[in-house]
């Protein structure tokens, strides 16, 4: 009796409180037109409705992952380069650099190592403040990048306009992260929410013909 009470209990705890953590999670978008090409190379265009606890790598790295930005979840921070002049020292060297400005830091450049194209997926994440989300660009050489020397560059203007996000004018960028995807590190296997509901309701299922089963054998 006892362990059948406790298998109730679980199933329902699943079914309703991942129901309702599943109205309460974050979604990625895909950008508008009026952002979805501010940055040279940049082939889709992907934000989110909220943002990481803070603006570490290991945590920009984990909501990431966390969100599927691109529908990958195996993405590994690589460089940073932020708009008062601190250069993170890089995870993953893959030649990343940016300017900001002049005048301010609503434009600038980008730069990244040609073979990194070869041997990544790269994007590059926006970060601003506050009424902003981060903003992610997945990279290619394409369009108005340039390349010489082994290394590409291009432009990108701040995505931080409204729309998508509440502000009266560009908003200056903070930073820029550069995530890559390790091709030989398979997507990590994060469950949706329906997913984990389905998995309650079927818990729930089988505490119910359990309860069936003792009572034919009482009845017997």
């Amino acid at each position: 009796m006892r362990i059948r009470t406790l298998g109730y209990l679980a199933a329902w705890a699943l079914v309703f409180g991942l129901g309702a953590s599943g109205n309460a999670s974050a979604t990625v978008m895909s950008c508008p037109a009026n952002i979805a090409d501010n940055v040279d190379g940049g082939v889709d265009c992907e934000y989110s409705d909220s943002n990481p606890p803070n603006s570490s790598p290991a945590s920009e790295e984990t909501f990431v992952n966390s969100e599927m930005y691109f529908g990958m979840s195996n993405w590994l921070f690589a460089e940073r380069e932020a708009e008062d002049g601190t250069v993170t020292a890089p995870a993953i060297d893959i030649g990343f650099g940016a300017t900001f400005g002049p005048p301010d830091a609503t434009s600038g450049t980008w730069s990244l190592d040609q073979a990194a194209f070869t041997t990544w997926d790269i994007m590059l994440v926006f970060k601003d403040g506050n009424d902003t989300q981060l903003v992610g660009y997945l990279m290619d050489i394409t369009g108005d990048v340039s390349c010489a020397g082994g290394v590409c560059t291009g432009d990108w203007l701040s995505p931080f306009e409204n729309p998508p996000f509440n502000v009266a004018n560009p908003r200056e960028v903070s930073h820029i992260s550069a995530f890559v995807k390790d091709p030989g590190r398979p997507p990590g296997n994060i469950p949706e929410p329906a997913t984990l509901l389905l998995l309650g309701v079927g818990l729930l299922g089988m505490a119910r013909s359990l309860s069936r089963t003792e009572r034919q054998s009482l009845e017997s």
